[in-house]
């Protein structure tokens, strides 16, 4: 299986938004994990935004980086995913989030 290179994108975070559809909250202990996280590290990762600047997997990670003042964020575009792979793979992606809470 060959597998796409997505090329990061620094995007202003003003412009990034959530999806209408997202329905996955966070808890604020999960929020507070995550901002030691990113105070202690920086930011390490990527959001994986569409083309309309809607972000499908890091949502959790958009909203601690503006609560901290970032001004813009590192964000990928799988252009080659279809919508409903797009939303497969944010499913996916919470799912692996919620399994290792267990």
């Amino acid at each position: 299986m060959e597998h796409s290179k997505h090329d990061v994108e620094y995007v202003d975070i003003n412009l990034l938004s959530v999806p209408p559809t997202h329905a996955r909250k966070h808890s604020p202990q999960q929020i507070a994990k995550l901002t030691k996280s990113i105070l202690t590290n920086g930011f390490l990762g990527v959001l994986v935004a569409d083309e309309q600047n809607q972000v499908r997997a890091g949502v959790a990670c958009l909203k601690v980086l503006k609560e901290l003042g970032y001004q813009n964020a590192p964000v990928i575009r799988p252009e080659s995913l279809s919508e409903a792979q797009l939303r497969a793979f944010a499913l996916a992606h919470n799912r692996i989030a919620e399994d290792g809470r267990r």
